[in-house]
């Protein structure tokens, strides 16, 4: 038995797997997933503050000036609100737009597209695109600057270590909450999204976020923890916020640093903040009514879940109504034919990503287009969708970013929002000459344009202080002196004339719920339309004036109604008397402290550790053991060292470098190891040592990764791996070198913590070639092809995946295909229902069926003593694996084929409310033989 295990293992599956695993687990290695793509070279400069480090590159001198100024603001206000004052400074990155954003390695991580910045916790690094307002700008920052301070008391300053583990005991809702609170950005969209909550039971108990990831409204725990701390500074006072945090640094339970600051625990803490939310919000909904008083739902969607429809706006004919939504959880562009039938998309394929802000969509005059700005590729641009044929047009514009586009009247040119270091202006875009001609050219945030129908002038909204005003200028290159249509102390947004230029529609926030406005373009008199209790934006009027269309904010979605004008429910609105803002726009300037000083130099490189841990001990058997582990990293994140190290005398012995280098358009990995393990076989009755033997074991690997796109990517990878064994005399060499190139598509939609929609792919192929003295020689080609769909019509949360596998080894040595239990290759464990080894062949085909629908949602149930593990939801999967393993698959017959189908169930859990652990039972029968059920148990997601 001892010889049979011996040979075996030294068998060429025994050597492969070191070579697999290390290639798959090395940093940045992932089987799918999408991209993160550098076009960019940054030519970073250096301005230095008081208490800041800026990093711009010279396109943005102007912006990072302006960033000093804010950093150094949300110096003094944070560290006063948090009575922290941090002895080095703060690195701040700044970056153009959030293209160039997305592009980072101060994080390894793809940066999503709504992401307004983040801060890193081993560096305290802070990196931000430039928003298009500046008011916003000064908000992220404060926010940032504040998870900056939120690390250095957790942690401690310098170099992190074991203090870092404190950052998963402190909840999430802490660190967000506190965080917004910083900004002080509460405003009357903040309101509605609480307010909603409360009237529709959606708010969550504190107690429940303590992490994010398994709440499906994620930006609506961002405004209850926001609330929590406005809850905390009206009931205790401002300082309390400050003495809670720095509670960490001594505490780890936050149930008694609330005691301690507070005079209450965490659960009497929630009932108290839930109690007064709803009774605060409960009030503001007195007299007030539901979209459905002032008309219809376009589409009713049998969905549970959040969702996002938004952006209407009528054909010039009048028989669509256009618009933007996320119905199969991917943004696409609807029409919705006025004549009744279903809405249908429209968008050919999957853009990265939708430009949603002010008006996403326009219509050609003659109908036959719409115009919208996408990301595609990694490239903004400006696409005109032809409606008859799907035909795209696309341009580029020479500006950082740019969205709300609007068509002009006689159809040569589209006006829209040009965003350029950090500021939006109204410009307009030449259909013909390619050319872009500015309106407004000052330090205000512009954005929104619409044309009136004249085509002589756009209406605009621009950021005056803490409200957006609506204004006016002369479609002209220049646009001259803006005209201010209103001065009251509250926000207009999403202008839109009547067909006949008659109107003018906005929304604003009067009394602090977001209603629609008519004005009369003449008069300048304005009406209220709606009384809504939640909120309403985007007013779009028919062609024939019968409807306004609007998105309407209710039960955590955004729906488009429909509303039927009615004179007898449109009351005269008058603005608040005695308050107005600037009354002439150009003149307009806001009070603002002076420039910060600061002087420019250029980046130089820096290289430090990021995280050390250290273990030592002694045992009275083997002496001394450790081991380590070191990540070290330069500013930018270009270059990554990781080391680890683990020292056990007489057992193992482990040391393994990566080096990463993500400077250029490809990435680089090299991984470096050495393993060597001790064995002893002990009689078990007698407990003696009966033999000995060692493995010793030398890897190198490299790994290139080049990304396409967002969801496509090219990997190659090669490794050489020497394996010794010593028995007695017997020293037995084996060597392998490899080489892997692969094609790896991910446009999968995820939801519920698993993919919904979409596909995946990833085609292999493997040489293991006779170089540098090795002993292997073959081939292995893989095929690993998955598709998801979401049944949300039967139930939002039924999903339907199916996976093709196929893969032929050829070669002398060819190895051999385990395709049950778990084998070499990490998609195997397939066909369920046979144990381990049990299938064995040189070529594969399989394909899993699965239909996954939830038996219990929101269980959110916590036991003790496991009380750190949150029970969330209860899945239920019927599947079917059926395949074939052979070593000739054109003469295989269907006497081959293996079957088998069952019943699962998965349990999500989350670790500290935090990370996901799902825990799988399977019930398998093999339907080709008479065997018993066979029960397997595991963690994830089967694919």
């Amino acid at each position: 038995m001892l010889e049979y295990f011996l040979t075996g293992s030294l068998k060429l599956p025994a050597c492969l797997l070191g070579l697999f695993l290390a290639l798959s687990t090395a940093p940045g290695a992932q089987a799918f997933g999408t991209n993160k793509q550098r076009t960019h070279d940054f030519r970073w400069q250096i301005f230095e503050t008081e208490h800041f480090e800026i990093f711009y590159y010279p396109q943005e001198e102007s912006l990072a000036r302006e960033v000093c100024r804010l950093a150094e603001e949300a110096w003094e206000h944070d560290t006063q609100l948090l009575r922290y004052k941090p002895s080095d400074k703060t690195p701040l990155f700044v970056y153009r737009n959030q293209v160039e954003f997305r592009e980072t390695n101060i994080s390894p991580s793809v940066i999503g597209a709504g992401t307004a910045g983040f801060t890193e916790a081993f560096k305290n690094r802070i990196a931000l695109p430039a928003p298009s307002s500046p008011r916003e700008l000064g908000q992220v920052i404060r926010h940032e600057f504040t998870h900056a301070l939120q690390y250095d008391i957790l942690y401690g300053e310098g170099v992190r270590s074991f203090r870092v583990f404190k950052g998963y005991l402190m909840p999430e809702w802490l660190i967000e909450g506190m965080a917004e609170y910083a900004t002080h950005n509460w405003d009357s969209l903040s309101d509605m999204v609480m307010r909603d909550a409360v009237l529709h039971d959606r708010l969550v108990p504190l107690t429940l976020m303590d992490g994010f990831e398994h709440l499906e409204d994620v930006y609506l725990a961002y405004k209850e923890s926001h609330l929590a701390f406005i809850y905390i500074s009206e009931q205790y006072g401002e300082d309390k916020i400050g003495a809670i945090l720095n509670k960490y640094k001594t505490q780890i339970t936050l149930s008694q640093i609330l005691r301690d600051t507070l005079g209450v625990g965490l659960a009497e803490f929630n009932q108290n903040f839930l109690t007064w939310a709803r009774q605060k919000y409960f009030l503001q909904t007195h007299q007030r009514q539901g979209p459905g008083d002032y008309g219809t739902v376009i589409w009713e969607v049998p969905t549970g879940r959040p969702r996002t429809a938004e952006g209407p706006v009528w054909s010039p004919d009048g028989r669509f109504l256009a618009y933007t939504a996320d119905y199969d959880q991917t943004t696409r562009i609807y029409l919705k034919p006025r004549s009744g039938e279903a809405p249908y998309a429209v968008t050919p394929g999957k853009f990265e990503n939708f430009a949603l802000a002010g008006h996403p969509l326009t219509w050609s005059p003659d109908g036959r287009q719409l115009a919208f700005v996408a990301r595609n590729e990694g490239r903004t641009a400006l696409y005109r969708l032809s409606i008859q044929d799907g035909t795209l047009l696309a341009d580029t514009l020479p500006c950082d970013t740019f969205y709300s586009p609007a068509w002009s009247p006689d159809g040569k040119k589209i006006a829209l929002t040009a965003v350029n270091a950090g500021v939006a202006d109204i410009a307009v875009w030449d259909l013909n000459a390619k050319k872009l001609a500015y309106l407004t050219r000052d330090r205000w945030a512009d954005s929104a344009p619409v044309w009136a129908p004249d085509g002589k002038s756009l209406v605009y909204i621009s950021e005056r202080g803490d409200y957006w005003q609506l204004a006016q200028i002369a479609a002209e290159e220049g646009g001259g002196e803006p005209r201010l249509l209103s001065r009251d102390p509250v926000n207009h947004i999403s202008p839109a004339f009547s067909p006949d230029g008659g109107k003018l529609y906005y929304a604003g926030d009067a009394g602090g719920i977001y209603n629609l406005y008519q004005m009369d373009w003449v008069s300048q008199n304005l009406q209220v339309l709606t009384n809504l209790r939640s909120g309403a934006f985007q007013p779009a009027q028919s062609p024939d004036g019968k409807k306004i269309a609007y998105s309407v904010f209710e039960a955590g979605s955004r729906e488009i109604f429909l509303l039927t004008p009615d004179p007898a429910k449109a009351k005269t609105f008058t603005p608040e008397a005695g308050t107005t803002v600037t009354a002439s726009i150009a003149a307009g300037a806001e009070t603002q402290t002076e420039a910060v000083s600061a002087a420019s130099r250029p980046y130089e490189f820096r290289f430090s550790p990021d995280l050390l841990f250290l273990l030592a001990g002694y045992d009275s058997s083997q002496g001394f053991v450790g081991g380590g582990y070191l990540t070290a990293s330069d500013y930018l994140g270009n270059h990554l060292i990781t080391g680890t190290s683990n020292w056990v005398p007489g057992y193992q012995t482990l040391s393994a470098l990566t080096y990463g280098n993500f400077m250029f358009p490809v990435d680089l990995l090299f991984t470096a190891q050495y393993q060597r393990n001790y064995y002893r076989l002990i009689n078990l009755e007698t407990g003696t040592i009966t033999d000995t033997f060692n493995d010793q074991q030398v890897l190198g690997a490299l790994q290139l990764s080049k990304p396409f796109s967002l969801y496509d990517r090219m990997e190659f990878e090669t490794g050489v791996q020497n394996l010794q064994r010593e028995h007695a005399d017997n020293v037995l060499n084996q060597r392998v070198t490899q080489f892997r190139l692969s094609l790896i598509h991910d446009s999968t939609d995820w939801f519920n913590y698993e993919p919904s929609n979409g596909f995946r792919n990833k085609l292999s192929a493997v040489v293991a070639d006779r170089l540098f003295n090795s002993d292997i020689s073959y081939s292995l080609l893989q095929l690993n092809s998955q598709a998801y769909k979401s049944l949300d019509f039967i139930n939002p949360y039924l999903i339907g995946g199916m996976r093709l596998l196929t893969a032929f080894s050829l070669g002398p040595e060819a190895p051999e295909l385990m395709f049950a239990g778990i084998g070499i290759l990490p998609e195997t464990g397939t066909i369920r229902g046979y144990s381990y080894g049990q299938l064995l062949g040189s070529q594969v085909a399989v394909l899993n069926a699965e239909l996954r629908f939830p038996l219990a949602r929101n269980v959110n149930y916590t036991l003790w003593p496991l009380d750190f593990l949150l029970w969330k939801d209860i899945q239920m999967i019927l599947f079917s694996d059926t395949g074939i393993i052979t070593h000739d698959m054109l003469h295989a017959s269907s006497r081959q084929l293996r079957n088998s189908v069952g019943l699962g169930f998965r349990v999500h859990t989350f670790l500290l409310g935090k990370q996901l652990l799902t825990l799988r039972f399977d019930i398998s029968k093999i339907t080709n033989t008479s065997a018993e059920p066979y029960y397997t148990w595991g963690f994830g997601q089967s694919f």
